[in-house]
């Protein structure tokens, strides 16, 4: 598939051209915190209930900011 864009700003082709990157870092952030909530580790360290429960706190903003731009990590 060809696409082609124009934009009249540079930060605006920058952010175009980072797309693929920002979602990858995205999935990445949410599966650390998955793995933080299912398993209850960070690097070795055991987590406590409040620091699990804050984890999946997070990785619920994380979808629901996601949701709301009607973004998702399927490609």
């Amino acid at each position: 598939m060809k696409v082609t864009i124009e934009l009249d700003e540079k930060a605006d082709a920058i952010d175009a051209l980072n797309g693929t990157e920002w979602r990858i870092a995205m999935f990445e952030l949410d599966q650390e915190l998955r793995g933080m909530v299912k398993h209850g580790f960070e690097k070795a360290k055991e987590l406590n209930d409040c620091e699990i429960d804050t984890y999946h706190k997070c990785r619920e903003l994380l979808r629901n900011f996601m949701n709301e731009y009607n973004l998702t990590f399927d490609v």
